[in-house]
């Protein structure tokens, strides 16, 4: 039997599933097809279930009732997507919305839902093959200035501009796509972490009042790593940075520090990225029309010499994911933090300070210590009283058996862990 987006075939009675194309923490994103007088006509297609099998184990404390609430506010959180993407189908540099399926599982608890849209190329699917040059970094902000714009004019703030949801048609057009934590209402809002950590504006991050600048500040934040061997600002372009870097670069950001240039920019690009990324929101462009001004201004001196050269295609053991996967809600991808059902989830970091390990509790080492040093006496007094008797009597001692300190039984985890290698 079927399941999946295949028990749904033929999707609006005509469309067929032709692979997968990506899978993130929402769901999954499909290359679909029909035909059309012998022509194929090809889209996209976003398939969400909520919940998803995986998840069904967590939701065992709750009621039926309760359960289908639950589910409920969760699909109609897509009804914020969907509602976006159909006020923007009409803008040239969004991601064209076409249609949606909503169905209620067969068990009456949960929906599966399908979007279909234009199919396009990934940004990151794009660098894994292709060279990036300051031409393109500028052509790149002003599309995306443009989409900006779009949402603007509808009331849209996007909250999760990133190069994983930037997206090419085959005519080199970028557009902006996954409304997936998009606002309705471009007033000033407050207390609700959303977005992806490494873009996010600061404002976002520390839960102050933010509008919509935030999307000019993730666009410069793009921009700029692109210019900056897809290191993020405060983070060397020629190192590989580790986990501690990494939150060091973010701390540095979310405290005010003033940005330094990207490595690969030039004096006009680095100028309108620092501009766009200011920590004030009011330093920040007036309006993504004003940025875009200026990169057409500067497009003219830039060079089509390659800034970004393609990294090849990766395998990491695991899906990829088209949308701007690694996302840590349902309702979008990515890195992505979003509030569920009123809740704070996936806060990575403690902006007012570093995070600090917990510390382990010093009780089992003590235990530990007691425990080795009543092994070490047990076997002194075995050297003392024991084998000389074997050797008095001519008996030749046996070769030990060899334990593993794993096998010993009533030894705390603790301890364990100590004798074969970890610190404490």
């Amino acid at each position: 039997m079927a399941s999946g987006i295949h028990k749904y075939e033929p999707l609006w009675g005509e469309w067929y599933v032709d692979e997968m194309l990506g899978k993130g923490s929402y769901g999954e994103v499909y290359k679909i097809h029909r035909d059309v007088d012998g022509i194929r006509i090809e889209a996209a297609a976003k398939y969400i279930s909520i919940p998803k099998d995986e998840d069904k184990k967590s939701y065992r404390h709750y009621t039926q009732e309760e359960l289908v609430t639950l589910f409920e506010e969760r699909a109609n959180k897509f009804a914020i997507e969907i509602s976006s993407m159909l006020k923007l189908r009409d803008s040239q540099n969004v991601v064209r919305y076409e249609d949606h399926i909503k169905k209620a599982k067969d068990d009456g608890l949960g929906w599966d839902i399908i979007i279909r849209m234009e199919l396009l190329t990934s940004l990151e699917d794009y660098l894994d093959e292709n060279s990036f040059s300051r031409k393109d970094v500028a052509k790149l902000g002003m599309d995306i200035c443009s989409a900006i714009a779009s949402c603007q004019a509808s009331d849209i703030i996007h909250r999760d501009i990133k190069i994983e949801n930037i997206f090419m048609d085959s005519y080199g057009n970028y557009k902006l796509g996954d409304f997936g934590v998009s606002k309705v209402g471009s007033g000033t809002a407050t207390g609700t972490i959303t977005g992806t950590e490494d873009y996010m504006a600061p404002e976002i991050s520390l839960e102050h009042k933010y509008n919509k600048t935030v999307d000019v500040y993730a666009l410069g934040i793009a921009m700029y790593q692109l210019l900056n061997n897809r290191r993020k600002p405060f983070i060397d372009a020629d190192s590989v940075p580790g986990q501690d870097a990494e939150a060091q670069a973010h701390y540095r950001r979310m405290k005010g520090e003033t940005l330094p240039a990207p490595k690969y920019a030039d004096e006009s690009l680095a100028r309108i990225i620092l501009k766009a990324c200011a920590y004030n929101k009011d330093e920040r462009y007036d309006s993504p029309a004003q940025m875009a001004q200026e990169l057409q201004t500067a497009l003219a001196n830039l060079s089509d010499e390659a800034v970004l050269e393609p990294r090849g295609k990766r395998n990491f053991g695991f899906g990829s994911s088209t949308d701007g996967g690694g996302t840590v809600s349902e309702v979008s991808s990515g890195g992505t933090i979003s509030e569920i059902g009123g809740e704070k989830k996936g806060t990575i970091s403690e902006i007012g300070g570093m995070v600090k390990p917990k510390k382990k509790s010093k009780a089992p080492l003590f235990i530990t210590l007691g425990i080795v040093l009543v092994l070490l006496v047990a076997g002194a007094l075995a050297a003392v009283f024991i084998l000389p008797d074997i050797l008095d009597k001519g008996e030749q001692p046996q070769t030990a058996e060899k334990i593993l300190v794993t096998d010993i039984v009533g030894l705390p985890e603790d301890a364990v862990r100590m004798v074969i290698g970890d610190t404490f």
